[in-house]
């Protein structure tokens, strides 16, 4: 599913569903999402550890960047949830 979620976010912003394409790769992921019995829960690590990757990918980590890594995670991780909770279990 990483490389599925990983395209449902902006390669610049790490911004969740925020440009046409990325929308598009996010609802076509509910399919699998669904079919393959996934939680909330799941979603949320899934999306915590690909956000921690692309970050790093990125930037050299340093304190500052972390702290202001982990508001953004934590914004998107909303994003995500709010936007798949109708399809999937909590």
């Amino acid at each position: 599913m990483k490389d599925e979620l990983r395209n449902c976010f902006g390669s610049e912003d790490l911004e969740f569903a925020s440009h046409s394409s990325d929308r598009r790769a996010a609802a076509e992921l509910i399919p699998e999402l669904m079919k393959k019995a996934y939680k909330l829960t799941d979603i949320e690590t899934e999306v915590r550890v690909l956000l921690t990757e692309m970050f790093n990918e990125k930037e050299e980590p340093t304190e500052i960047r972390w702290d202001l890594a982990n508001k953004h995670i934590d914004k998107q991780v909303e994003k995500v949830k709010e936007h798949y909770r109708p399809w999937v279990n909590s």
